[in-house]
């Protein structure tokens, strides 16, 4: 991710790898001028606050859901967690 991160010509980022073979990778690159609190992630989720000085502050979170139907409920329930 690192050499991803270079040709992108950004300067930072944050990832959760993978686990197993199973799940997916996250990952969030932004730039240089930008601040970025990371308010906390987990193998499905990076929840962080953005600040810049054209948009003020905000905040994003990147999901990667449930792939298992079974599981589904788990995803919305990580969803309402970060929303409380």
């Amino acid at each position: 991710m690192e050499s991803f991160k270079q040709k992108l010509s950004m300067g930072n980022m944050v990832v959760v790898d993978c686990e197993g073979k199973g799940g997916g990778l996250i990952a969030v690159f932004w730039r240089r001028g930008i601040d970025v609190v990371v308010r906390n992630k987990s193998k499905n989720h990076i929840d962080m606050e953005v600040s810049d000085q054209e948009h003020g502050t905000w905040r994003f979170t990147g999901m990667y859901g449930e792939s298992q139907a079974d599981q589904k409920h788990m995803t919305w329930e990580l969803l309402r967690d970060l929303h409380s």
